[in-house]
């Protein structure tokens, strides 16, 4: 908070913040170097196989580098869309060349491809999180522990350390960050919870042997904001806008508007939703057969789908704001 002040990063209120005075907003840099000490503390490798943390650091330094710099300076949404599509290319290459032996080049190419849009998908999906005090940070811990949980149930336990790691950086910035916030991540600590998450999911994919039910399992455990983002998407298209651009109907916005504006209220809903998505996640990996997983998954979307649809988060646009970019 000192070295935001100190720089003038500040988040100042305006028309897409919920916020009424000027909040530091570089605490995201507290989640960046916990997570990496946390790691390095654990042992001397990250949760990529045979790849020292200190490659994994580097990797992601462009994705860090965007949001640092769009928090101080401002970036355009595709300028910060081509940091994050830069070091989600770098990741997804490095894990993908683990595979080369043996693999058809054309495979190589969409993996390569698929993991990319994926991770740059995760990247923004925590970014869109980042509208409340405590909504993201307190989604990561939930999504962070579930899926160590399933690396260590997997018998993957070298893919504990980086989740374990990242949600105990959370846990130490979301004490600062529940209402009324003292201090916000910024894009610098939202696009790194992210592009974690997607790294993370991403190994337990590779993980052998791969299931169909491990995947619908890992995709429950990102329900929220795998769902969030597809309606943002969704919406801002279908207004007529551009995707890029934020506006304030997020699920999270509309169950704020239908509770009161009481925000521990809302924070407990959105908390609940996902504990139980991530719950049905751990389940339907573990503990369920391909048809059973699948079943569990629809009622989850559906219950998603259902919820959104009831408060307005698939509706018409009620503000939107230029400047708003990635983030909303």
């Amino acid at each position: 908070m000192y070295v935001a002040r100190l720089g003038g990063i500040l988040d100042r209120p305006g028309e897409m913040k919920v916020h009424h005075h000027d909040v530091p907003r570089f605490g995201g840099l507290g989640i960046v170097l916990g997570t990496f000490l946390g790691t390095v503390a654990c042992g001397s490798f990250c949760t990529i196989p045979h790849l020292k943390w200190a490659t994994v650091l580097l990797v992601s330094l462009p994705v860090v580098l965007t949001g640092a710099v769009d928090d101080i300076r401002g970036l355009s949404p595709e300028a910060k869309l081509l940091g994050q599509l830069l070091s989600s290319l770098g990741m997804s290459v490095m894990l993908i060349t683990q595979l080369i032996h043996g693999v058809p080049a054309v495979h190589l190419l969409l993996a390569t491809a698929a993991s990319t849009v994926f991770l740059c998908f995760m990247t923004n999906s925590t970014n869109l999180l980042d509208g409340m005090d405590g909504l993201a940070s307190g989604i990561a811990i939930i999504i962070c522990l579930s899926l160590a949980g399933l690396a260590y149930l997997a018998g993957y336990r070298q893919l504990v350390v980086l989740p374990a790691s990242l949600a105990g950086a959370c846990f130490g910035f979301l004490l600062l960050n529940l209402p009324p916030a003292k201090t916000f991540m910024g894009d610098i600590g939202s696009n790194f919870l992210g592009y974690v998450i997607g790294l993370v999911t991403l190994q337990l994919i590779a993980a052998e042997p791969l299931t169909l039910s491990r995947i619908i399992g890992m995709g429950l455990v990102l329900l929220v904001p795998i769902s969030d983002t597809s309606f943002a998407i969704i919406r801002r298209l279908r207004n007529g806008g551009n995707p890029l651009i934020g506006d304030r109907l997020h699920l999270y916005d509309c169950l704020h508007e239908e509770f009161g504006r009481r925000p521990w209220v809302t924070l407990t809903v959105m908390w609940s939703i996902t504990l139980i998505s991530c719950a049905l996640g751990i389940i339907a990996a573990v503990f369920l057969d391909s048809t059973q997983a699948i079943l569990l998954a629809f009622f989850g979307v559906a219950s998603v789908f259902s919820l959104a649809a009831k408060v307005g988060s698939l509706g018409v646009r009620r503000r939107s704001s230029p400047g708003a970019g990635l983030k909303a």
